[in-house]
């Protein structure tokens, strides 16, 4: 099912098809998810590569540093192409959407540490099911100029957090009841 925002078809069942697979760690070959992700403000990669980007921090640069940057990576890609097909995302939009999507990422590995990979591309999902809703209802926030790095998701403390990715078991609470099977923990 798709729903419309002012005549643009909303990807939510291309989502619900990618959690099924992340759920199921039904993710592709290592050759695909090999490339990690850098653009829109953003570098995935991986822990052992962090030293190599010490000095940076006040770049405006996100860093999300994990043992499955490539899976990260991989999924980051699949959500740009949905959301791109379907014209939702921009070039002024772009760096809000990708960091928001980075944030709920850091804020997982914050929570959780770096032990489950499909709970964690499961909690990026709940956040970009979130900003799909958000778009759906004319809500979705973005800063059309950002300063240094900064973007609309960074003025929400995690406390006073509703939606998207707030903590695991609400995420895996919210995917299961569009159908998706959980997994409790898979520890991959």
């Amino acid at each position: 099912m798709f729903f419309s925002w002012n005549g643009v078809v909303m990807p939510r069942e291309q989502l619900l098809q990618l959690a099924t697979k992340v759920a199921a760690s039904e993710l592709p070959d290592k050759s695909e998810t090999s490339i990690t992700w850098g653009g829109a403000r953003i570098v995935i990669e991986y822990p052992e590569k962090e030293s190599e980007f010490e000095g940076w921090e006040n770049s405006g640069i996100r860093y999300v540093f994990t043992r499955y940057a490539g899976e990260l990576s991989w999924l980051l890609i699949q959500l740009r192409d949905i959301f791109y097909d379907a014209d939702l995302v921009d070039g002024v939009s772009k760096i809000d959407f990708f960091c928001r999507l980075a944030n709920a990422a850091q804020r997982y590995l914050d929570q959780q540490g770096d032990q489950d990979m499909p709970l964690m591309l499961l909690a990026v999902l709940r956040e970009a099911l979130s900003i799909q809703e958000e778009m759906a209802e004319g809500r979705f926030e973005f800063l059309s100029v950002a300063e240094s790095g900064t973007v609309a998701d960074d003025s929400v403390a995690n406390e006073k957090r509703q939606s998207g990715f707030v903590n695991i078991e609400g995420t895996k609470q919210y995917i299961a009841s569009l159908g998706v099977k959980v997994p409790n923990s898979s520890n991959s």
